[in-house]
């Protein structure tokens, strides 16, 4: 192993930045954008490659992960340490969650496997940290704030924006927990940055909890914690609502800092997301009338830019390219007199076909990033906390094949 588990947050970054920089102008961009040489930062040898062995099941595995070691040595040893950069410790074992029968009454799988993992690991920290109440933000329905409470008999406050939300986890609360000593406290509030008014709520002696806090939300947990230095579990998600300047937090990111876009983000966002081979196949014929829409709007009326279509109907796809393609344009108030007939010639033109193949071949490895950019966001926010006097730890916790945001950011104050 080239990097060690354990390695600090500092020289992780370092490490990070380095590889991440020497392929920027892959995972910066989106590749249909780079139309017409959508494929000059590849390695040719690469494309050919993983083209030359192009079929659904294969793109699958390697999506997955699997199946790298099987390729040239010089593509295997990219993955290799495109993976090792971005792994990081298991969270320790703790005793199991004690469920009750009323337990999971209205809580899906997904959430049961992460208040399973995290509830008593919470505990854990709260009794080695001696710490004494819990402040859970973007709370919801407040289950994982109810299991903590009522199993644990914590004094919790769990914080969402959405009413409607909280008042459904009282009527939870009330059903599931009656005779419960230890009832949630549920306030509407939606944290800020340097929110003083959060901050009110915290203390040394408190533990504020963000279960999948989304975009900049996670930052503004951080941020409004530190004025009251309460110890944070932070569990981000969703980076492509970050603001950019939300990115390069840390002094390290600032004096090397990496050339962040919307693109970028969104790829650090999909993650170690579990897709099946159906997904896989789907989405690779949405790219096919995608890019040759792109190419059309490109030739026929000069549109380089990246244009908002939302999603169709999944037959679109499916049908003939002309029917996707002036619905498409009606989206956007254009018109072609081009015949149905002329637009599926435009789409089977061999080398449109032929580049397509290639740029699928590409979206292979530019997708293979989105771990180790989503491990540099959260390598500089643990940096940055230690810069506020705090000790950050970064660990994974939950079962990525049943929860695939599965990293913690655990900073207790020094």
């Amino acid at each position: 192993m080239l990097y060690p588990l354990t390695m600090n947050h500092a020289p992780r970054y370092e490490a990070l930045v380095n590889f991440l920089i020497s392929y920027q102008d892959i995972w910066r961009n989106e590749i249909m954008l780079l139309y017409p040489r959508p494929l000059a930062p590849y390695p040719l040898a690469w494309i050919e490659e993983l083209e030359a062995i192009n079929a659904p099941e294969v793109n699958w595995n390697l999506l997955m992960g699997k199946g790298w070691d099987k390729l040239s040595p010089d593509l295997s040893r990219f993955h290799q340490e495109l993976t090792e950069l971005s792994l990081f410790p298991k969270a320790k074992p703790t005793a199991a969650f004690p469920t009750r029968s009323q337990s999971w009454i209205h809580i899906i799988p997904k959430k049961q496997h992460e208040i399973e993992r995290l509830a008593p690991h919470i505990y854990d920290f709260m009794q080695s940290a001696k710490l004494k109440k819990i402040v859970d933000i973007g709370g919801g329905q407040g289950h994982l704030a109810q299991s903590m409470a009522h199993h644990y008999e914590l004094d919790v406050t769990s914080l969402d924006m959405d009413e409607s939300l909280q008042t459904l986890g009282l009527r939870w609360q009330e059903f599931k927990w009656p005779e419960s000593k230890h009832p949630v406290t549920f306030r509407k509030h939606k944290i800020t940055r340097q929110d003083e008014e959060f901050a009110r709520l915290l203390d040394s002696s408190t533990l504020t909890t963000g279960l999948h806090t989304c975009g900049g939300l996670a930052v503004a947990h951080l941020e409004a914690s530190l004025l009251a230095r309460a110890h944070v579990l932070n569990m981000p998600c969703c980076y492509h609502k970050l603001e950019l300047q939300d990115c390069n937090l840390s002094q390290n990111a600032k004096q090397k800092p990496l050339a962040w876009e919307q693109f970028s983000l969104t790829l650090a966002s999909g993650a170690h997301r579990k897709v099946t081979l159906n997904d896989v196949e789907f989405r690779n014929q949405v790219k096919r009338y995608r890019y040759t829409l792109h190419f059309f709007l490109v030739q026929e009326f000069g549109m380089h830019e990246q244009v908002k279509l939302g999603n169709c109907e999944e037959k679109l796809y499916y049908g003939p390219f002309a029917d996707y393609c002036r619905a498409q344009l009606a989206i956007l108030n254009l018109e072609t007199q081009l015949s149905d007939e002329s637009l599926e010639s435009f789409f089977q033109t061999k080398q449109h076909q032929e580049l397509i193949s290639k740029m699928l071949a590409a979206g292979v490895i530019r997708e293979s990033f989105g771990r180790a950019l989503e491990a540099a966001v959260i390598t500089d926010r643990a940096l940055w906390l230690e810069e506020q006097n705090y000790k950050a730890s970064i660990y994974e916790i939950f079962n990525p094949e049943i929860s695939p945001r599965n990293i913690v950011l655990e900073a207790k104050p020094i």
